[in-house]
């Protein structure tokens, strides 16, 4: 009797350990996790909110194809405000909790803060910003979004051609990417007039004032869509009839700003955008499940969604999922579902198209 209890045992024990390997030994499959620090409260939220839906919707797309190498993939989102104190707890978290492969990051001022993080964590990320500093000695980093010193000689090169202006001004946000843009626009018109006010303010009728006392015809401009939206409406209500040019187009005049203005107030601004992507399926798709959002939510979405298709690209592209493997495969990767027509990074920077645009009647159509 005791022998047979002990060889029983012994089958028992063995019969356990092999539904363990079963289960636990004999896969890899495992999620695989990318961090997103995004505003999804605060004034960026539109934004932030907008981007993750279109992360998620990147992310249903690749798992219901079969995920990565099996892999389903997993999006840690958390919010930033649109702060670089905020964004470093965030990454922080993420990285204490999650171990994502990569990042996914919105805004400057967060890029700027958590850069040297993820550098030190070695751990890739991808930011929508303007501005180009994260990138500089930061192997980690690439830009996705606007150019604002290719989108502001754009905008000034065309205003000349055109002969629109007698005296050029600018109202700018005291921040890096109005610098950028300020630099782009003085080596074509080194007397441009500036008008700086602080990042946040939207009161701008002291600005108005200001510029239109200096004999300024003609306005260039950089914001975001909660900045445009009281620059248009102060505009309208002073009764000035300076000619704008905005970046981006799709911040600059939206649904959101046609609900507050009538398009006689908005006729012949001139905007640098993107290429335009209403058609695109992706967009049909999006203001289905998003009913009522704004060309600002659907262009961040498009941004969410491009930046998690790259990402799992490169991914499809390791043996093994590793950060070492991403980070070599995401200066590699060209072609992938694109939404915005992008054609993969460049030294670090997202290859995006950029178009001139001119407001008439209820949209903005392409200047050829």
């Amino acid at each position: 009797m005791p022998v047979f209890s002990s060889k029983l045992g012994l089958v028992q024990g063995m019969f356990i350990l092999l539904i363990f390997f079963s289960f636990y030994g004999c896969t890899s499959k495992q999620d695989l996790i990318i961090g997103a620090v995004i505003p999804l409260t605060g004034w960026g939220a539109y934004y932030g909110t907008s981007e993750l839906h279109g992360m998620e919707m990147a992310r249903d797309e690749i798992n219901s194809a079969g995920g990565i190498h099996g892999n389903l993939l997993q999006i840690a989102a958390e919010d930033s405000k649109g702060d670089g104190k905020e964004a470093v707890t965030a990454t922080q978290k993420l990285l204490n909790f999650n171990t994502p492969l990569a990042f996914v990051v919105s805004f400057a001022p967060p890029a700027l803060a958590i850069a040297p993080i993820l550098k030190e964590a070695q751990t890739p990320f991808i930011y929508d910003a303007y501005i180009k500093s994260p990138i500089q000695d930061n192997p980690y980093a690439f830009k996705s979004h606007f150019d604002p010193e290719m989108g502001c000689k754009l905008l000034v090169q065309y205003a000349q051609q055109k002969k629109l202006h007698k005296k050029l001004g600018a109202i700018f946000a005291q921040i890096e990417y109005n610098q950028i843009c300020l630099d782009a626009a003085k080596q074509l018109e080194p007397d441009l007039n500036v008008y700086w006010y602080n990042f946040g303010d939207t009161d701008f009728r002291t600005l108005f004032l200001k510029a239109k006392a200096d004999g300024v015809d003609t306005l260039l401009i950089l914001g975001w869509e909660n900045e445009f939206i009281p620059f248009f409406t102060q505009k309208a209500e002073q009764g000035y009839n300076f000619n704008i040019l905005c970046g981006t187009a799709s911040e600059c005049i939206s649904s959101n700003t046609l609900k507050q203005l009538s398009t006689s107030q908005l006729n012949g601004v001139i905007g640098t955008d993107f290429a335009a992507i209403s058609e695109k399926p992706f967009v049909k798709q999006y203001k289905e499940k998003y009913p009522g959002a704004s060309e600002a939510n659907v262009l961040a979405a498009a941004f969410g969604y491009e930046s998690i298709q790259i990402l799992a690209t490169a991914l499809n592209a390791c043996s093994q999922a590793t950060k070492e493997c991403l980070l070599n495969q995401l200066s590699l990767v060209k072609n992938y579902p694109s939404v915005l027509g992008t054609h993969g990074f460049n030294h670090q920077i997202l290859d995006v198209d950029t178009n001139l645009y001119r407001f008439e009647g209820n949209g903005w159509k392409l200047i050829s």
